[in-house]
């Protein structure tokens, strides 16, 4: 398995997973961390960070690049520092944010899939957990 993310993975950078109280998993489109996104990242073209880009298309940064950028730029942040700079560790804890999100909720349909038969364990049963 590569570490490198297709462009369709890219989207859940910005793209956020809320379990609504239905019980149904909403997908939640953040503007500003796709802009923020596109910033820190300028080699993804709008065509590679689009929602409905080629899922065979790959991207020559990894996952733990991306996700180091931003844990440095949320780590580096002091009382000290201007208002852009505190603005942009928000947004990269808002990205980081959305790729766990999408995490959480792959494993609990994965749970899902391997448990239902014998079980009948559903993701809905667990997302409330997570």
């Amino acid at each position: 398995m590569s570490n490198r993310p297709s462009a369709s993975k890219i989207a859940h950078y910005f793209i956020h997973v809320r379990l609504l109280p239905s019980g149904c998993l909403k997908k939640i489109e953040i503007p500003a961390a796709k802009a923020f996104l596109q910033r820190q990242f300028p080699e993804l073209t709008e065509a590679m960070i689009s929602v409905e880009a080629s899922h065979s298309k790959t991207i020559a940064l990894s996952h733990p690049q991306i996700q180091s950028r931003f844990v440095q730029m949320m780590r580096s942040v002091s009382d000290l520092d201007t208002p852009e700079q505190i603005s942009e560790a928000t947004l990269a804890e808002c990205c980081l944010r959305c790729f766990i999100s999408h995490h959480i909720a792959l494993v609990c349909i994965e749970l899902e899939r391997r448990f239902r038969e014998q079980s009948g364990l559903r993701a809905v049963n667990v997302l409330p957990y997570v």
